[in-house]
């Protein structure tokens, strides 16, 4: 009797300590989750733009293009102090040079100079607190983002995509739409991925009445020196 009342004694003990261990990992459940929503929510705040145009002298792109004549063309980092960054936009109609800036929490062009005759170091004209021609990227990444821009507003309208180009798959892209304003005909997606930089544009028509309109420029490869 007293053997089988010692069995009923333990069993009771051992039913007592599953309950409490078990009730004790529910309480501690909802913590972990909120560590994990806040890690997520922290990290796509934080993101630094500087890996979304990243800084790499004597870098060149090379894009293929369909639409129109100027829809191909190499874009060539030449010149950098690390913060500033001049670039090289070359097309069947010439070179144009444009000067940006790079932070983590913006990237920026402070300087466009057009069609330019020598491809020289342009950096030493330039501050680093120079005021922005145009906003290229802005933080946060998050869609429906939306800031001014010279010709109309920027908006993030997706991050985290998977982009086909012929130069391959890229991952963590960040699309960027561009509006012209009230009267335009078009409108404007641009796509960065991360460690990258540019890899795709895409102008499309608005109405009807340029159905026809479609200028897109995609990466074909990069080359380094």
């Amino acid at each position: 009797m007293f053997r089988h009342l010692g069995r009923i004694l333990m069993l009771a003990l051992l039913l007592l300590i599953l309950f409490l261990v078990f009730n004790q990992s529910r309480s501690m459940a909802p913590s972990n989750q909120q560590e994990t929503e806040n890690f997520s929510r922290v990290s796509m705040e934080n993101v630094n733009l500087r890996s979304y145009f990243p800084i790499n002298d004597h870098w060149t792109y090379q894009f293929i293009g369909e639409g129109n004549e100027f829809a191909a063309f190499t874009r060539e980092f030449r010149y950098t102090d690390e913060v500033l960054v001049q670039a090289f936009d070359t097309t069947s109609g010439g070179t144009v040079t444009a000067v940006y800036r790079i932070t983590e929490n913006e990237v920026a062009l402070v300087s466009d100079f057009h069609e330019a005759e020598t491809q020289e170091n342009r950096l030493s004209e330039l501050s680093r607190e120079a005021v922005a021609v145009d906003v290229i990227l802005r933080q946060p990444l998050e869609p429906g983002h939306t800031w001014a821009s010279r010709n109309g507003q920027r908006q993030i309208v997706a991050v985290g995509e998977v982009v086909q180009v012929p130069a391959g798959a890229f991952y963590d892209v960040v699309v960027v739409k561009v509006d012209y304003g009230e009267d335009a005909t078009h409108v404007g997606y641009e796509y960065y991925a991360k460690n990258i930089g540019l890899i795709k544009r895409d102008y499309q028509a608005l109405n009807d009445d340029f159905d026809d309109f479609s200028v897109i420029s995609q990466l074909q490869q990069i080359t380094f020196r």
